[in-house]
């Protein structure tokens, strides 16, 4: 299929200046550093459980929920991340997972560094998971919510460097190349 020079330099340009194309997602961000690069591999599909590692029961990480946990009433609950084990071998890995965005630097509802979770409300109207089922994500520009009750799509390099803040600590980083607003695979 051939397409004329100038419908490229439309969609190349629409691109470039980050107001998309009719009838595209209202959230599809892009935030690769150049508009010109290689395909990245396929990113590895992740579910939240897949970030703890083998072996680590539901018994043992209630107990470290227990045992690790600190509350204050004026802090909530905070669980210690180097208590809480996470996968290594993910460390470096291009990785796509779904979840909920509780941010931490935004104006008005543009952000531009959030936390990802697993469920909604997590870290909001409920205690935190632990450290493992949380990340930490940044990005290199600032993108625009739709409200918070709507799970999204991540995709990015993953990493096991903690993060700690004042609402929750994290077990994991990720920077964004790539934020959507989540569809059901194949869809």
């Amino acid at each position: 299929m051939r397409y004329s020079r100038s419908l490229m330099h439309l969609v190349l340009l629409a691109l470039l200046s980050g107001t998309g194309l009719p009838g595209a997602s209202s959230l599809s961000l892009n935030l690769g550093s150049s508009a010109i690069a290689a395909p990245a591999k396929p990113a590895l599909l992740l579910d939240w459980d897949k970030l703890m590692p083998p072996g680590l029961s539901e018994e043992k990480l209630e107990q470290l929920m227990r045992d690790r946990g600190s509350w204050s009433e004026t802090e909530g609950v905070f669980f210690d991340p180097a208590y809480f084990p996470v996968r290594k071998d993910l460390n470096g890995k291009r990785i796509k997972i779904a979840g909920f965005v509780v941010p931490l630097d935004f104006d008005a509802t543009e952000i531009s560094e959030f936390m990802l979770v697993p469920y909604f409300g997590a870290c909001i109207h409920t205690p935190p998971p632990p450290p493992n089922q949380i990340i930490y994500v940044k990005m290199s520009r600032k993108f625009r919510l739709k409200g918070l009750s709507r799970p999204v799509w991540v995709t990015g390099p993953l990493s096991t460097q903690i993060k700690k803040s004042d609402i929750a600590n994290t077990g994991y980083t990720m920077f964004a190349e790539r934020i959507e607003l989540y569809k059901e695979e194949g869809q």
